[in-house]
C-alpha cells in the first residue's frame, strides 16, 4: 500500500472539504436508522473481492466494516470532487528523465530501460461511495464517521522512451530503442475518509494498474516481439497510482506549480 507522512496530507485534504459538508447533510436524511431498501436491492447482487485479490480490471472491492453504499446525491458529490482532482490536474506531466530499468527476459538477458515517462491523459470512470459508523459511544450518531471510495475503470496513457539492452557476464550489448505509448487501466482506493480529523482526511489511498495497450516506434521497437510482450505489464508500474494520490513524484517548476493530488 501506498503510504504518505501526515505532514503531508493536510493540503491534499482540502479538495474533499467541502464534499466532507455536504456529505452530513444527505447522511442526515439516510442514517442508520432510515431503510436501506432503496439502494441494497441495487448492491447486494455484486460479486466483491478483497484489495489483495483484486486486479487492474476489478469493479467492485470489499466493502471495509461498518459500512455501506449510498447512492445519488452522495454519488454525484463525490463524481464532481473526484474529477476535479483528476480529470482536471495538469496535463501533460513534465518528462521524467530518471531511467528505469526491468528485466524481460532472464534467459536472453534482455532489460527495458524506460525514461522521460509523461502522463498525457486521464480519464476516471465508475465511483463507489460507502458511508461508515463506529459502533458504540465513540461514533456519531447521525453522520456517517468516514467514507469509503472506489475509483474503477481509471484509464491513463503515458508516452515514454525506451532503450533495449542485452547483458552477458558483464557485457552490456544495445538493441536500439525508441517511443512508447502506453494505455493503463486500473483503480484508486481511498479506503479511509475520516470525517473527525478535517486537518488530516484522506489517511490512505492505493490502487492498482495493469496495461491495456502498447505502442512502440524505433528500429528495434519492441511492439510484436512475443518475450517483450508476454511481461510487458512491467511498463505499467504502481508509480502512476502515486502520482494520483499524492502528486507527480517528478515535477518540473517551468510547467507551473506542482499538483498536490488527492
Amino acid at each position: 500500500m501506498i503510504t504518505q507522512p501526515p505532514q503531508q496530507r493536510r493540503g491534499r485534504a482540502a479538495v474533499l472539504v467541502l464534499g466532507v459538508a455536504l456529505v452530513g447533510v444527505v447522511a442526515l436524511a439516510t442514517s442508520r436508522a432510515a431503510p436501506h431498501a432503496l439502494f441494497s436491492s441495487l448492491f447486494k447482487k455484486k460479486d466483491r473481492v478483497s484489495f489483495e485479490d483484486a486486479t487492474a480490471s476489478s469493479q467492485y472491492l470489499e466493502l471495509p466494516e461498518g459500512c455501506k453504499i449510498r447512492g445519488g446525491m452522495i454519488i454525484n458529490l463525490m463524481n464532481g470532487v473526484i474529477d476535479t482532482a483528476l480529470n482536471h490536474q495538469k496535463l501533460p506531466t513534465p518528462p521524467d528523465p530518471q531511467k528505469e530499468r526491468k528485466m524481460i527476459s532472464m534467459e536472453t538477458g534482455t532489460s527495458l530501460v524506460m525514461y522521460n515517462k509523461s502522463t498525457t491523459a486521464m480519464h476516471v470512470g465508475h465511483i463507489e461511495v460507502a458511508t461508515c459508523w463506529i459502533p458504540g459511544p465513540e461514533g456519531n450518531k447521525i453522520l456517517p464517521d468516514r467514507l469509503a471510495v472506489t475509483v474503477t475503470g481509471v484509464l491513463g496513457t503515458q508516452h515514454l522512451q525506451y532503450d533495449l539492452e542485452q547483458n552477458f557476464f558483464g557485457f552490456t550489448h544495445g538493441l536500439g530503442g525508441g517511443e512508447m505509448k502506453v494505455t493503463v487501466t486500473g483503480f484508486l482506493h481511498l479506503p479511509l475518509i475520516d470525517l473527525h480529523d478535517l486537518n488530516n482526511t484522506v489517511k490512505g489511498c492505493t490502487g492498482k494498474v495493469g496495461m491495456q495497450s502498447m505502442w512502440a516506434s524505433g528500429p528495434h521497437g519492441i511492439e510484436g516481439d512475443p518475450v517483450a510482450l508476454d511481461r510487458a505489464d512491467v511498463v505499467a508500474d504502481q508509480q502512476m497510482i502515486h502520482d494520483m494520490c499524492y502528486g507527480p513524484a517528478y515535477w518540473d517548476d517551468s510547467f507551473g506549480p506542482k499538483p498536490p493530488g488527492l
